[in-house]
């Protein structure tokens, strides 16, 4: 991690901040166990949701702003046919609580009808389009919320979910970094800190919370419960240093936006369906690839094919193929998973790696479309684990705090403010 922390302010806290741990997990994270995880359908790829403008940027949108969020997905290999949306409010913990009358204008659920054909391409398949607000969906009230996508009439029966926001912006937020050493880690750790004013004085400031999100990983956010109040008439919140965000291995990075062999493709093959493309081996003593750029955990199409006219329905389809290598160059007890922001960063059975007795190494193949990606590996085994988290840490995050509040007459968790600070 680089020597210097950007800062919105300085601030010294002490008092009675408290960590609040979202379920079952002694290291802070908050889970997500009322609700039952959706992995996406095999056919469907490339999911994004982002601001129109930003491909990395994190799903928020601000209530009775102009702005919105643009959703873009392909299904590989089905023919084309409108599908339904389905949107649900969530508190803080993404727990579904309120009925659609009481979070939208308009209608819980609507009709996809932007899809089209993919132009001439090796793999076919149909983008979908769709943009919110609209007319027929627009908010209400702020929170977490979730979108389902289903075939017509089945909303039982999920193709994917995905989560996003939507902001009041209703207060000023202060936000910095600072850096606490925690016993037993080998480098500092980041904790992040939040100072506002609440925009309702009568309010109980115990009602508020805040979350923290490091580089879009919702799975992974940490919430405090209780303010510091040493600092009245604002509130201040900051992670317990035993809770705040360790070091963590840079992530690995792969432009497959030309098929041609050159950067970290050491070979294409255009004579397969699908096209192959062979990836240099990615090594568990070094971790992430040098260089990359910041994509915030997101996956990059339209702005990284450059060379494609039609970037949504013109790129192609490849088989990447994965290579990785254990320290001892032998395979190891349990699986090893690759997973990124081509997966929505689940660990999925159909990512498992498998042992190569020729390059003595592990490979996986995943069909890709044309762009830029960020990916890791996972696994079970301690062992491997201690290696990778031995490797050289991501040198730029970002940091994003969502401050909610608990309203009562409301029955759900309000989201007043989003706030993020980049580390440098």
């Amino acid at each position: 991690m680089r020597n210097h922390i950007a800062f919105c302010f300085l601030l010294l806290l002490v008092g009675c901040a408290e960590t609040a741990t979202v379920g079952n997990n002694e290291n802070g994270v908050a889970s997500d166990a009322a609700q039952e995880v959706v992995y996406d359908d095999p056919h469907v790829r490339s999911v994004q949701l982002h601001p129109d403008q930003s491909e990395t940027a994190l799903p928020i949108v601000e209530l009775g702003s102009s702005l919105t969020l643009r959703l873009a997905f392909d299904i590989v290999e089905a023919p084309g046919r409108p599908l339904s949306i389905y949107i649900y409010h969530a508190n803080r913990d993404w727990e579904r609580d309120l009925f659609p009358s009481e979070f939208l204008t308009s209608f819980h659920q609507d009709e996809i009808l932007d899809y089209r054909a993919s132009g001439a391409t090796i793999v076919p398949y149909v983008h979908y389009e769709y943009s919110l607000p609209n007319r027929d969906i627009d908010f209400k009230k702020s929170g977490n919320y979730v979108l389902r996508i289903a075939e017509q009439g089945e909303e039982q029966e999920p193709l994917f979910e995905r989560r996003f926001f939507v902001t009041e912006q209703s207060t000023p937020v202060e936000m910095g970094l600072d850096r606490v050493m925690v016993a037993g880690n080998r480098s500092s750790s980041i904790q992040p800190i939040v100072r506002f004013r609440a925009p309702d004085a009568n309010a109980n400031a115990f009602d508020y919370s805040v979350c923290f999100v490091r580089n879009a990983d919702l799975e992974e956010r940490r919430c405090v419960t209780r303010p510091s109040l040493d600092v009245l008439p604002d509130m201040a919140f900051y992670l317990r240093p035993d809770e705040a965000f360790e070091a963590h291995p840079a992530n690995y990075f792969i432009d497959l936006s030309e098929i041609r062999t050159g950067g970290r493709i050491e070979r294409a093959n255009q004579q397969t369906t699908p096209w192959r493309m062979e990836i240099e081996p990615d090594y568990a003593r070094f971790s992430g690839t040098q260089l990359a750029p910041f994509l915030n955990g997101q996956m990059v199409i339209r702005s990284a094919n450059r060379f494609v006219s039609e970037p949504d329905y013109s790129s192609e389809y490849v088989d990447a193929i994965f290579k990785f290598v254990t320290p001892d160059g032998a395979p190891i007890s349990g699986n090893v998973f690759i997973t990124g922001s081509f997966n929505n960063w689940q660990v999925q059975p159909e990512n498992a790696l498998n042992w190569n007795t020729v390059s003595n190494g592990y490979e996986a193949k995943v069909l890709l479309k044309q762009g830029h990606y960020e990916y890791q590996y996972v696994t079970s085994n301690e062992v491997l684990n201690r290696a990778m988290n031995n490797g050289l840490p991501q040198l730029e995050n970002l940091y994003t705090s969502f401050i909610y509040y608990h309203d009562l007459f409301a029955r759900t968790d309000r989201l007043i403010a989003v706030q993020a600070i980049k580390s440098e």
